[in-house]
């Protein structure tokens, strides 16, 4: 890492926060690059074109839990599984001065400044931080940058904000990305534990996260999204956030997590999530972290674009009742296309998706809320379409290949044989379904500028494809095993050695 120094100011001082700032935008920077070179990524536009320091997850397949079952069959730990909390994705850095931080997926467009920094408070100790017999002024540190995410947990009629953590990158100063899973788990933990012993060694009491009720909660859920706190009654400072380590399993406990632990949870679950454990942290799509979801719930981030070139014209009939068919309207679904020949990011068709009138005036105002967006990024599902909705899929696409290529409002001319093949394949689809499923609106991501690429986006029809329930995927990854799910707790918490405060 590089050595970045600037002037530490003491808690209860005022903060010179454009120095701060700065100082965490050129670490994050730096310290991806690292982590990127590391896993033999050296090539400086695609280094660029990560922009969020986080590892993503592949969508499962059938051949990733194949992988799984034989990487366990040949040891023990190879693969550690967790539940995947429907949250909102953060780096939490904390930093030597005591201040804490949280960036999400939603980045800038300035390279230079790509980290939206959220100053926030969570249970932490003084004493982690400040030598009170020190009376010298330190450099300023990055202490902790943990991955996880923040949930709102429910408990009785209130609602609870709680940071998970799920990967430590920097642990008391040092990097730690490039050490086993396990081991980076167990710092993240340490952390955590060591943290809440010093209040009972002072004898003083942990602070408490305050209460909201559903109403309160429901504005909460803004900041959750955004990061942004403007809408808050409550000032930031009145804001606790806990922190805690999420609970791993080993594969073979997978029935456990599925009859008795999410159940269980106070908080959104949608799937599960398998991380290889001899694996260093990347950024970007991680092939060794994989998440799995019911098929109902496998969505796609799309960039929603609103048609208004009127592409159903000639195909708008009257039904037999004298009324016309097209009651609804047509969204072009676009991706991300990281073609490297390219000096930025662009944006390809992927596919259509039918909706109301209201839906696509709902589209159009959002979009003219951002200066210079094409369109509004959302989950969309495949689901089950009404009559009306599957008759206009079916209109488009019976006609030509290359009629359908020129329908949407931004039509993608770099790569026609490729977009071909896609649609000829999505045409295919369409007819094996007889027209009846389609994408339908799931939620706006509000915490992203981005659409998921192409690759991922494709791997992710995959998978709905494949239509791997959690049934089948218990079948692929012990076939020959039956396993009795009331076993007590068989949490996988690490081992914590003990270690001295550096």
């Amino acid at each position: 890492m590089g050595d970045f120094q600037i002037l530490l100011h003491r808690p209860g001082n005022e903060v010179i926060m454009g120095e701060e700032f700065n100082y965490i935008q050129g670490y994050l920077n730096e310290f991806k690059k690292e982590m990127l070179i590391e896993n033999k990524i050296t090539d400086p536009r695609k280094i660029e074109r990560i922009d969020f320091i986080g590892a993503q997850p592949v969508s499962m397949r059938n051949s990733h839990a194949d992988r799984i079952r034989e990487e366990r069959d040949q040891a023990d730990i190879s693969y550690i599984v967790c539940e995947k909390t429907d949250g909102v994705r953060y780096i939490m850095v904390i930093t030597n001065n005591g201040y804490c931080y949280l960036t999400g997926r939603n980045t800038s467009t300035d390279s230079e400044n790509k980290y939206k920094l959220n100053q926030i408070n969570v249970q932490l100790n003084k004493q982690l931080f400040i030598d009170e017999n020190d009376d010298e002024e330190e450099n300023l540190q990055i202490l902790e940058i943990f991955d996880g995410e923040l949930v709102l947990d429910k408990k009785g009629d209130n609602y609870y904000l709680k940071y998970l953590v799920f990967d430590c990158l920097v642990h008391f100063g040092e990097k730690v990305s490039n050490i086993d899973y396990l081991n980076r788990l167990t710092n993240a933990l340490y952390f955590v534990q060591y943290n809440n012993s010093l209040y009972e060694i002072n004898g003083e009491e942990l602070p408490k996260p305050q209460p909201f009720c559903e109403f309160k909660a429901k504005a909460l859920s803004q900041f959750l999204e955004t990061g942004e706190t403007d809408n808050f009654e409550d000032s930031e400072n009145d804001l606790v956030i806990s922190i805690c380590v999420k609970d791993f399993f080993k594969i073979k406990y997978c029935n456990y997590l599925f009859d008795n632990y999410i159940p269980s949870l106070p908080h959104h679950n949608d799937g599960l999530i398998f991380t290889k454990n001899n694996s260093i942290y990347k950024p970007g799509t991680d092939e060794n972290i994989i998440k799995w979801k019911p098929p109902s719930m496998n969505t796609i981030d799309f960039l929603l674009v609103a048609n208004q070139d009127n592409i159903l014209c000639g195909i708008d009939e009257k039904k037999s009742d004298g009324n016309y068919l097209l009651q609804s309207r047509v969204i072009d679904l676009y991706v991300m296309d990281n073609n490297l020949e390219r000096k930025n990011y662009e944006i390809t068709f992927f596919d259509f998706m039918i909706v109301d009138p209201d839906f696509f005036e709902e589209v159009i105002q959002k979009t003219s809320e951002k200066e210079g967006a094409k369109g509004v990024v959302a989950e969309c599902k495949w689901i089950d379409l009404d009559q009306d909705k599957g008759e206009i899929i079916k209109k488009i696409y019976t006609s030509d290949t290359d009629k359908i290529l020129v329908l949407p409002e931004f039509p993608d001319d770099s790569n026609q044989d490729d977009n071909r093949k896609w649609i000829a394949s999505q045409k295919q689809t369409y007819k094996e379904n007889k027209f009846s499923k389609g994408w339908g609106f799931d939620r706006y991501r509000l915490d992203k500028n981005f659409s998921n690429n192409k690759k991922i986006a494709k791997d992710i029809v995959s998978s709905i494809k494949e239509n791997l329930d959690s049934k089948a995927l218990m079948q692929r990854l012990m076939p020959n095993q039956h396993q009795n799910s009331n076993m007590g707790n068989p949490n996988l918490e690490p081992s914590i050695q003990k270690k001295q405060k550096r």
